[in-house]
């Protein structure tokens, strides 16, 4: 029996900043780079180049934002708020 193997389907990393530019990205998905099974979102087509040239250098980037990201998602639900006093 012949089984094939089926590549999993990249996945979008979540970026919302372009780690070339640092450019908020306005339009999630619109222009991406796919590398080693991620996809990271860039701001413009041109990004892409710079990005393949030393995708260590930029994967760092966004590594950096989503952890910043996930740290102040991590605060907020983290945070109460006291109750009034009851008097």
């Amino acid at each position: 029996t012949v089984t094939e193997v089926t590549p999993a389907a990249a996945v979008n990393v979540g970026n919302k900043v372009c780690p070339v530019m640092g450019e908020k990205i306005v339009e999630l998905g619109k222009d991406t780079v796919e590398y080693e099974g991620k996809i990271y979102n860039m701001c413009c087509p041109m990004c892409k180049d710079k990005f393949l040239a030393d995708p260590a250098k930029y994967i760092a980037v966004v590594d950096k934002e989503l952890a910043t990201e996930k740290a102040a998602a991590v605060v907020t639900e983290a945070h109460v708020v006291a109750p009034a006093e009851v008097k």
